[in-house]
């Protein structure tokens, strides 16, 4: 029936690249007959085994078919005053113990139930005889509180099973999604009272009021191993979940656009071209990531998969891409032109958005937020792309950010808090009951493993490359520089050597003017001497007086035009030396006579140029003689800065009988002050014996003493080193592998 409300901005009958959730389900296709299969089998056996390959849709089809269909069926077949067919219980926490968690999802499914249908309490009467006397009580919350208080400490899971189920009257169907992650924790798999055990027993449990289904990755299968000999048959009901087909495929991208018209009223419209390169370009084989350095991500294909096998999470991507598109909702109708074109608003191929996708929700970042993210992020997913639900010390431990390290961590929760927000989200929020202000943090889709190592290596490449033309940049002004202080060198050495030309041609000048002075100084003195003899002979006696005077006016005349030309004579012959406190005594007193108007007035004007001239280049001199290169003092720098020693060790193994003894190594080298992150599984790529890889050569001494302290334990190792990572920005310091193969003696109980 259509609805007149206008639908939500931000929705879309596309989810995106997270699961599908409950109420996304009437948007789910393409799964209708397997969703069926798989209730059914939960229903009629008590142990189902549900497998597929990473990202086929496990978890969707479980969320969006077989949950809500037994959550129908569940109400629909109640009777009144009956207890319901069954209660439904799904877990999928694996981070925190999860005999703790199933214990609190059973309260949860139960509290659930009575909220919704009125179950009559447990009574020694028949209920046809409550009936009779009107005397039913139903179940309440409080019955349902007091009942967990009472099994809070119980491990054994059939006794809970049972316990409950005397209190409702009915049987439970339990489902455990992503079962494969309970292998990253082998503590809670061994020894007694964890839930491995538990789980065991349980099975092996008569007139167990439950039946259970185990979703799980089909690269986790062999892991069930480790309950082989403990529940017989436990791999008798499996069912493997395939990739869609091309016409489920089809029905998938088609569907919801139809429902979505039928829901709100629209007339969205999709092209047939468009429909057709989706069904050829998202095929597994089409969609690659660059993953140097990291294990291949992409799956296998065996000889029993379908021949057409689509990456259904990038389907979803894609679609939703597509549906947000401005071109799309503008003319209501998805266009191959909208995804395969390069210009704005157009997306570049379904390659190009699959493979940006983490880039455009990182843009929220800053450069140095990313810089950050790159050296953790890759620590949530192992080298196979699968994920590692991890807390914010962790990550900080493993990417070896022990500078300021509360500050580096609250910056990694405040990056992968941004991440679990949105329909976008990358991260999920996971609960950890020891800590419940640390939560944990995981990858909300195993097809984001790889997206999270090829993203990160972009990273690098491009902050790499960033410092690289910084380094440049940088060097190519340094020339400029020496460049210019050459040139400016230059210029100055020309100044000088023109200053130095410019005073020989003025000391020569200053050489004439003294000879023309000491000639007229001469001439003067003889015209003077022979004035004064011709009027004292032929003057009369009358003028002897005035001749007198005459001769006293003339003599004064003599002796000041004498003193004028003696002093600069003197400053002239000053000038002429080689001694430069003579020259500048000169200089300065030559200033002085020319301040006082005692030079010979022919001369004044000459000089007083000269004496500017030569003013201004000794400032200049003076000037440039403040500008010196400042003497720098060696002892105000130090190298007194400590460094801090962290290793990082990564423990790998061939096949899962050695699992738990190399884990127990793996917590020894923790414990002995290292960082060794989560075991990671190489299957036939083990060396023939065990070996420590160092990528350095100046790493040698540390692979050395790693080697001693493993042999004074027991456990013989040699040291290998990998060439070709000397200046790899993917391999840190102090980074090693050490690789398992056979023989493994067992761990120290406590390191030392």
């Amino acid at each position: 029936m259509k609805k007149t409300e206008k639908p939500n901005e931000n929705f879309s009958p596309y989810v995106g690249l997270i699961p599908f959730s409950e109420k996304d389900a009437a948007y789910f296709f393409g799964r209708d007959s397997d969703g069926e299969i798989i209730a059914t089998n939960l229903r009629a056996t008590a142990l189902t085994v549900f497998y597929g390959a990473s990202g086929v849709g496990k978890s969707s089809l479980l969320n969006a078919r077989v949950i809500p269909y037994l959550k129908k069926i569940a109400v629909s077949s109640n009777l009144p005053d009956e207890p319901p067919e069954f209660i439904l219980v799904v877990l999928r926490e694996w981070a925190n113990n999860p005999l703790e968690s199933l214990r609190l999802r059973l309260k949860e499914a139960v509290a659930e139930t009575v909220k919704k249908v009125k179950i009559p309490k447990p009574n020694l009467q028949s209920p046809e005889a409550q009936i009779a006397q009107k005397t039913i009580e139903y179940l309440d919350e409080k019955d349902v509180e007091q009942t967990a208080n009472v099994l809070k400490n119980n491990h054994d899971i059939c006794d809970l099973l049972k316990n409950w189920a005397d209190l409702t009257g009915t049987i439970f169907l339990i489902i455990f999604d992503q079962f494969e992650d309970i292998f990253l924790h082998p503590e809670f798999l061994a020894g007694e009272n964890s839930f491995g055990d538990e789980f065991a027993k349980t099975l092996n449990c008569k007139d167990l009021p439950a039946n259970f289904m185990i979703s799980m990755r089909d690269d986790a299968l062999a892991k069930m191993d480790i309950f082989k000999g403990k529940v017989p048959n436990m791999m008798k009901n499996i069912l493997r979940l395939l990739h869609l087909d091309r016409a489920a495929t089809e029905i998938a991208i088609r569907a919801p656009l139809i429902e979505y018209n039928k829901e709100f009223g629209t007339n969205f419209t999709i092209e047939k071209e468009l429909v057709e390169t989706l069904l050829n370009d998202l095929q597994v084989d089409k969609i690659k990531f660059e993953t140097q350095g990291q294990a291949d991500c992409a799956p296998e294909k065996t000889s029993i998969d379908n021949a057409y096998r689509v990456e259904t999470p990038y389907l979803q991507l894609v679609m939703k891409r597509l549906w947000e598109n401005p071109l799309t909702q503008e003319s209501q109708k998805l266009q191959l032109s909208t995804l395969i074109g390069t210009e704005t608003d157009q997306l570049g191929g379904v390659q190009n958005i699959v493979e940006t996708h983490l880039d455009k929700v990182m843009e929220q970042f800053s450069e140095d937020e990313k810089h950050l993210a790159a050296k953790f992020i890759h620590f949530t997913v192992t080298r196979g792309g699968t994920k590692i639900p991890s807390d914010v010390n962790d990550l900080a431990d493993w990417a070896e950010l022990t500078d300021d390290k509360k500050s580096n961590i609250e910056k990694i929760r405040n990056i992968l808090d941004k991440l679990c927000e949105g329909e976008n989200r990358i991260f999920k929020k996971v609960n950890n009951r020891k800590d419940s202000k640390n939560p944990y943090y995981e990858v909300s889709h195993d097809a984001l493993g790889p997206a999270i190592i090829s993203w990160r290596k972009r990273q690098n490449e491009s902050r790499l490359k960033t410092e690289n033309d910084r380094k440049m940049q940088a060097e190519v002004e340094k020339a400029v520089k020496e460049k210019e202080e050459q040139e400016q060198k230059l210029q100055e050495e020309q100044s000088s050597r023109l200053m130095q030309e410019h005073l020989l041609v003025l000391q020569k000048r200053y050489n004439f003017l003294g000879k023309v002075i000491w000639g007229a100084s001469i001439v003067f003195l003889i015209g003077a001497v022979g004035i004064y003899y011709y009027w004292w002979v032929w003057s009369y006696k009358d003028y002897i007086k005035k001749a007198e005077d005459d001769q006293k006016r003339y003599a004064n005349l003599y002796d000041s035009q004498l003193n004028e030309y003696k002093s600069l004579i003197n400053i002239l012959f000053n000038l002429q030396s080689n001694e430069p406190s003579k020259i500048t005594s000169a200089l300065d007193n030559l200033q002085k006579e020319t301040e006082n108007n005692d030079l010979p007035d022919e001369y004044k004007d000459e000089i007083t140029k000269v004496l500017n001239k030569i003013e201004n280049k000794t400032e200049d001199e003076k000037e440039k003689e403040k500008i010196k290169t400042i003497i720098k003092n060696p002892q105000l720098q130090t190298k007194a800065q400590k460094s801090v020693e962290n290793v990082l060790i990564f423990v790998q193994y061939a096949n899962d009988n050695q699992e738990t003894a190399v884990n127990q190594w793996r917590i020894f080298l923790k414990g002995s002050g290292y960082i060794a992150p989560p075991l990671d599984k190489v299957g036939d790529k083990a060396p023939p014996q065990n070996e420590l890889r160092y990528f350095r050569k100046r790493d040698e001494k540390q692979a050395t003493s790693i080697i001693q302290l493993l042999g004074s334990k027991g456990l013989k190792v040699d040291a290998k080193l990998i060439s070709g990572y000397e200046d790899s920005p993917l391999i840190k310091e102090n980074q090693f592998e050490l690789w398992f193969n056979e023989n493994i003696p067992n761990a120290p109980v406590t390191a030392k």
